[in-house]
């Protein structure tokens, strides 16, 4: 078969409507790859794929359970998978756009769709499927007259980005930060930023790389001859300088040409004010009116867990349970701070996957807290086995919990209306249960 170079004995007569890698989500028309996991394998549920309607099911070679004439060999279904995407990508020739970064990716992926969706149809990343198979079947998914796809990148290994951006094969890109996650597989700072830079390898000369000029690694990106880097930041050297950040709501971005450009945003946060700083400097390089890049900025909506603002008997709760990590700690508590408001309180939970010494980088988060100049908690409630090392090295009025009953009993009898509340930790934590208990207060 075209797409995947499958060996078959039929002719290959069935419409084929959509691609899974789930025998439980197939509809009538999909083509099922049973691909093969750490604890199932796909092939054990072909027959279940051809019950529910597939038209045809991808397995290796080695399958013998049964035969069909919908069922398609390949040496290996992984790699028939990222093939049929990056055919069905040439095919349809959408403008890709690689988001990729250790803090805002999601966000930044969010806020490039709204805006781009106010000229073209464009495809995104649903959720968070940001590697191998999710972006290939985020390709699969392309429809015949989509113009533009944002892709997300997430690589938690040395040599994922490469793989992924042979199936992606990006026209632009954007790095966001490079910080601290999965810091014990990659063991320094200086990896994460050499294996995210790997996102430029397919760009041409016509390509933009734009990325964080506040980001101490990434400012150092040298101009190219391969693609044109553009850096955007508060500082007065980026080829986009970002003002009027206290505008919690909004901010001006002036180009190197002084044209200066306003954009206004529906939610809140100096670190959305950063993710759609990237967006609005790759649109204005790509060509778009700024009426399109305000009106699709304003269209962007937080998603539950990320920085959700959430209002409730005169409190303000700020969901960011989705993840965390020392860099979005800091930038999240950053914006609570900055928020008008009563006592600021926030609830912060482990840091999984921090790095091979957790006790030691829990510790910084707390020392950080401390002492950051742009970050003020009336009370901080840490909450977890490595979160006691941040409350041991925090300053301020601090209370410690490895107990979710009896943090939510302590927070009951304490919070009041008026108070700003941040919610944040890794989502292994499940913080996000706090938040609903808070709810019913």
């Amino acid at each position: 078969m075209g797409y995947t170079n499958a060996e078959h004995n039929n002719d290959l007569a069935a419409t084929i409507l959509g691609f899974s890698i789930d025998s439980r989500t197939v509809k009538v028309g999909d083509m099922f790859f049973a691909l093969k996991g750490e604890t199932l394998n796909g092939e054990d549920f072909v027959r279940q794929a051809l019950d529910r309607g597939a038209s045809y099911v991808v397995v290796s070679k080695e399958f013998n359970a049964f035969k069909d004439d919908r069922i398609l060999f390949v040496e290996d279904v992984l790699e028939a998978l990222k093939m049929a995407a990056r055919k069905h990508r040439d095919k349809v020739k959408p403008v890709v756009v690689a988001v990729t970064g250790s803090v805002g990716k999601t966000t930044t992926k969010e806020m490039l769709y709204c805006v781009l969706s106010q000229r073209a149809k464009t495809l995104k990343t649903m959720g968070n499927l940001n590697t191998e198979v999710g972006i290939a079947l985020t390709l699969l998914s392309l429809d015949d007259d989509t113009k533009y796809a944002v892709v997300e990148h997430g690589i938690d290994r040395v040599g994922e980005m490469e793989r992924e951006i042979a199936i992606s094969n990006p026209d632009h890109a954007i790095i966001t930060i490079i910080g601290t996650s999965h810091l014990q597989v990659f063991g320094s700072r200086e990896v994460i930023f050499e294996e995210k830079l790997k996102v430029s390898k397919k760009l041409s000369t016509s390509s933009f790389l734009v990325v964080n000029s506040d980001d101490d690694y990434l400012s150092t990106i040298k101009c190219q001859d391969e693609f044109s880097v553009v850096k955007v930041g508060y500082s007065d050297v980026s080829d986009f300088v970002v003002t009027s950040k206290k505008m919690l709501d909004g901010f001006l971005i002036t180009d190197s040409g002084r044209n200066v450009f306003q954009c206004n945003l529906t939610v809140k946060g100096s670190h959305y004010v950063k993710d759609a700083s990237y967006v609005a400097a790759l649109c204005i390089k790509l060509g778009f009116l700024p009426e399109e890049i305000d009106s699709g900025l304003k269209s962007f909506r937080s998603v539950k867990g990320r920085f959700d603002i959430i209002e409730h008997k005169g409190m303000t709760i700020v969901d960011d349970t989705y993840n965390s990590s020392l860099e979005s700690i800091i930038s999240s508590s950053v914006s609570v701070s900055e928020i008008t408001g009563g006592r600021k309180i926030a609830i912060l939970g482990d840091v999984l996957e921090i790095s091979d010494t957790p006790e030691q980088s829990h510790a910084a988060i707390g020392r950080t807290l401390s002492e950051h100049e742009k970050i003020s908690f009336d009370k901080l409630y840490f909450y977890g086995k490595m979160m006691r090392h941040a409350f041991e090295s925090y300053s301020g009025e601090k209370y410690h919990f490895e107990d979710k009953k009896s943090l939510v009993n302590a927070l009951n009898n304490e919070l009041l209306s008026g108070d700003v509340i941040l919610v944040k930790a890794s989502r292994g934590i499940a913080l996000d249960e706090v938040v609903d208990k808070i709810m019913e207060f």
